[in-house]
């Protein structure tokens, strides 16, 4: 929980494909009732042809004329582009104070290489198909936002889509990959994969994503997500990502986490703030905002931990 100028924000930190989280950010916006939500989802994401399109409804038709309509927000971040105070998490979980890339907020159009935008496209496909094959066997990733976003057009609180354009992200993310050397990365070798290991007490091979839609491997990866979900589990995966790939990681996480720290900050119109999202932003998030003077407080009422 982080406070300033009488303003509240609750960060919760979630899996994605865990019903565990999805339950415990529902129940966060029930138990404290805020002005808004904050979601690490864009517009794009929620439309017609997003991963959530058919899972989210942004039209509030609750009919309930007792509870005000929820509003879609989406933070204007043009002028923070060049925030100085914004910096990513270094390796020892505070902001570095070296030269850090700005916050990166629109797509390239000019002069754009036909093969990136391929590859961008494919990397899109790729991770969209990832999802479709999830929620087929009912894992329901993301379903943390949806519920948040459900709760949210319960009590009237506007909808903050506080993450930056998903076609900005896939771009930073395929330029990432090519500056990787995704073999060494995926080695058995790799200091990568042997920190996922040692996390893995069921063997299941974390390379491949298997059959969704077989118990034995649901069951598998059910109890390896709960396992890798602890904070201190996924800051030692990603101190080791951003080691081995630190232009993947700057695109998949530290640009990500200035960004929604930025939104976050500038949100001066909402006093209390339910913020969910992927529990490898809360670091960077975290460290962004006390760069801003946010400071951290201990909750009047007890706040779970995805």
């Amino acid at each position: 929980v982080w406070s300033r100028d009488g303003r509240i924000v609750y960060l919760l930190g979630t899996a994605h494909v865990s019903a565990a989280s999805a339950q415990l950010a529902s129940n966060l916006v029930k138990d404290i009732h805020p002005n808004a939500v904050f979601v690490e989802l864009d517009a794009k994401r929620i439309g017609k042809s997003g991963i959530l399109a058919n899972r989210v409804n942004t039209d509030d038709d609750s009919g309930d004329d007792t509870v005000k309509k929820s509003s879609i927000v989406i933070p204007n971040l043009t002028k923070l582009a060049q925030q100085p105070a914004l910096a990513a998490a270094g390796d020892d979980g505070l902001a570095a104070p070296a030269e850090q890339p700005a916050i990166v907020t629109e797509p390239k159009q000019r002069g754009r290489n036909p093969l990136m935008r391929a590859a961008t496209i494919a990397v899109g496909n790729g991770i969209k198909g990832m999802y479709k094959k999830l929620d087929s066997a009912g894992l329901n990733a993301g379903e943390e936002f949806v519920l948040t976003m459900q709760e949210a057009q319960n009590i009237g609180a506007d909808i903050i889509l506080g993450d930056r354009d998903v076609e900005v992200t896939l771009r930073r993310v395929t330029e990432g990959l090519a500056q990787t050397d995704l073999a060494a990365l995926m080695s058995p070798d790799s200091e990568l994969e042997k920190s996922m290991a040692e996390l893995n007490a069921s063997n299941m091979n974390s390379n491949a994503l298997g059959d969704p839609n077989d118990p034995e491997y649901r069951s598998e990866f059910t109890s390896f997500v709960e396992v890798l979900k602890t904070k201190e589990n996924v800051k030692k995966i990603m101190g080791q990502l951003q080691k081995s790939a630190p232009a993947l990681y700057e695109a998949l996480v530290s640009e990500r986490d200035m960004y929604m720290a930025a939104g976050l900050n500038g949100l001066n119109d909402y006093d209390a703030i339910v913020a969910v999202m992927g529990i490898a932003h809360v670091d960077g998030v975290e460290t962004n905002l006390q760069r801003n003077g946010w400071k951290m407080m201990t909750p009047m009422c007890s706040v779970p931990v995805a």
